[in-house]
């Protein structure tokens, strides 16, 4: 790996974000091994392609298709099967388009706010609320739009009854936001589900402590007996083994 400021930085991050030692081997493996990401560059390119008449204004996520594929297939995860998806954070739909693409035959629900957060403060919002609208109108026979927190949704839904089998959380960047989130959505992913954390190295808080990390590491160490580092890169994919008694996964109806 090229030394540079990026990669010290990078690891200054992860020291002083308490990083269990999981995810230091999966961090190691993915520097030594991301060469085999090239296999999936296929299906990243045929995603670009599929976006020609589509409106975005930010790319945050096309980089991650190959990781993601490569831990689907790891996963036992596949595309003609019919999953429960839900997204914390959906900004122009940019990933929830590649879910709905990827899994034509599952549903996949969208939570934001569509209000933007602190590092938003120079777009327009309510473009992008309607880019979202716009790009994914061709899906909405299997798309749940909930304009609200996730908080709220939480609160909102019936938790205990809904489980999921991907889940992928790009929602707020605050460290109480993100344990929130990972903590409700850790008990409705099922077993064998994946729960993606975006923004694993995001740092722009300047207190360490009130970055993603800091939860994400948390959580990690709390569940560490039901769950399994997959992939870290600048995001974190957790495979669930296991359940709680409590979790809505095993609550039986």
């Amino acid at each position: 790996m090229k030394i540079n400021k990026i990669n010290i930085s990078r690891a200054c991050h992860l020291l002083k974000s308490q990083t269990p030692l999981a995810v230091y081997l999966k961090l190691i493996k993915f520097v030594l091994f991301k060469k085999r990401m090239s296999g999936y560059i296929d299906k990243k390119i045929a995603f670009e392609n599929s976006l020609a008449n589509k409106k975005f204004s930010v790319d945050w996520f096309i980089g991650n298709i190959p990781i993601w594929h490569d831990v689907f297939c790891e996963a036992g995860i596949e595309q003609n099967k019919k999953y429960n998806i839900l997204e914390i954070g959906s900004f122009e739909g940019l990933s929830s388009l590649f879910l709905l693409q990827t899994f034509p035959y599952s549903m996949v629900t969208c939570v934001d706010t569509w209000a933007g957060a602190d590092e938003h403060s120079t777009l327009d919002m309510r473009k992008i609320e309607d880019n979202f609208d716009f790009n994914t109108s061709p899906y909405k026979d299997r798309l749940i739009k909930y304009k609200g927190t996730s908080f709220s949704f939480f609160e909102k839904r019936d938790v205990y009854s809904e489980t999921y089998d991907i889940i992928y959380v790009d929602g707020s960047h605050y460290v109480d936001d993100v344990m929130v989130d990972g903590l409700r959505c850790f008990s409705m992913l099922k077993n064998g589900g994946l729960i993606i954390f975006d923004d694993y190295m995001w740092d722009g808080y300047r207190q360490m402590s009130a970055n993603p990390a800091a939860a994400i590491n948390a959580l990690i160490k709390m569940k560490s007996n039901f769950l399994k580092v997959k992939a870290a890169y600048r995001q974190l994919i957790l495979l669930k083994i296991a359940s709680e008694s409590h979790d809505a996964s095993q609550v039986s109806l």
